[in-house]
């Protein structure tokens, strides 16, 4: 049974995020039995051009306009890759691709912050933590067993850390129909794991997003009050490591380029990001 419903939220995930209609699936069906896809299979994605290798260390500072442009196109390049294959299901690919993105945003980040603040600074870092954004949300996805290829590991199906990162999923600064449809995932793991008081706020989060499913979010809203708004597995948080996916205890760590957060002992070399790479740490 777990199995099974593990595999519906993966498969409604999936649907949610390709669809113009993010809100179209019940996450408070009943779990059904999965049946094989039908259908082409989906085109293959092809790698982004070699434009320029990135830099790092003070030769970051030499890259001419031309190559911050390429780099710049890369990362785009590698983002789209990380999207296409969100939407397919294949989290553990879009991880990937995500992170090739953000090696080749940090360093063109960098090197535009090295002349001051300006509107092209400024759009870099744009680049660069939408990147890491989608990154984040791959790996939670992965760690939730949502990977159309692969399971979770037995730590990661822990239920209360698995209800934890659901709710961390709700809150991944994504495009907007692919946040609603995470939302939509979180929603579904959290009634699993009968956190009736987390399911209503995911709930109003979706109400406001004029969800075109208002009548039966707001009836699934009134049963979550019936069950007192109780949360069995949840902790409490207000940042999450973006290196272990755990609740920060106490002030975070924040990265000054891509805006990634860490607990202060999940990081060995406190200086440096260990997402981007070429960020600097602080409290």
């Amino acid at each position: 049974h777990a199995a099974d419903s593990q595999r519906q939220v993966r498969e409604a995930t999936a649907k949610a995020l390709v669809l113009d209609d993010p809100f179209s699936d019940d996450p408070f069906a009943k779990p059904k039995k999965p049946t094989r896809a039908v259908g082409p299979a989906p085109p293959k994605l092809q790698a982004p051009p070699k434009l320029v290798s990135p830099r790092t260390g003070d030769a970051a500072s030499a890259y001419s306009a031309q190559e911050l442009a390429g780099l710049s196109k890369r990362a785009s390049s590698h983002l789209g890759i990380a999207i296409k294959s969100l939407e397919g299901g294949l989290f553990a690919n879009a991880m990937r691709a995500a992170n090739e993105a953000i090696l080749c945003a940090a360093p063109a980040c960098e090197a535009t912050a090295r002349g001051g603040e300006s509107g092209e600074l400024q759009q870099r870092r744009v680049e660069l933590r939408m990147c890491v954004a989608y990154e984040l949300a791959a790996r939670l996805l992965c760690s939730l067993g949502l990977d159309a290829t692969q399971a979770a590991t037995a730590a990661d199906a822990e239920p209360l850390r698995r209800a934890t990162r659901a709710r961390f999923l709700a809150d991944v600064p994504l495009r907007v129909s692919h946040r609603a449809a995470c939302v939509r995932a979180a929603l579904k793991c959290s009634a699993d794991a009968q956190n009736w008081g987390v399911a209503a706020e995911l709930i109003k989060k979706l109400l406001a997003a004029n969800a075109p499913d208002k009548d039966k979010l707001q009836e699934q809203g009134r049963y979550c009050v019936a069950q007192g708004l109780t949360n069995a597995l949840f902790v409490p948080y207000k940042f999450v490591c973006f290196k272990t996916l755990e609740p920060i205890a106490g002030t975070p760590l924040r990265c000054s380029l891509c805006n990634a957060l860490f607990a202060v002992a999940a990081v060995r070399q406190r200086t440096q990001c260990p997402t981007c790479k070429h960020g600097k740490l602080s409290e």
